[in-house]
Order: C-alpha cells, then sequence, then structure tokens
C-alpha cells in the first residue's frame, strides 16, 4: 500500500539530487569563467 508513495519519494530524492548537481556545475563554470574573464581583463589591462 505504501508502494506508491516510496515511489514518489524516491522520484522526488532523485530530483533533488540532480538539481543540486546541476547547481553545483553551474557555479564551477561560473567560478572558472569569470577567473578566465578576469585574467583575460588583467592582461588587457596590463600588456
Amino acid at each position: 500500500m505504501l508502494r506508491p508513495f516510496y515511489g514518489l519519494l524516491f522520484l522526488f530524492l532523485v530530483v533533488v539530487v540532480v538539481v543540486v548537481g546541476v547547481m553545483m556545475v553551474v557555479m564551477v563554470v561560473g567560478v572558472v569563467v569569470a577567473m578566465v574573464m578576469v585574467g583575460h581583463l588583467a592582461d588587457c589591462w596590463h600588456p
């Protein structure tokens, strides 16, 4: 009788894990892009 509930709970946990993983990847990519942009701007400002 609790099978559908556990199925929904498992699906919810999978969605949460995927969303958190995507957010972490986006944050890491954003930090890397920001570092590259800052380094590029520093090279442009100080030839």
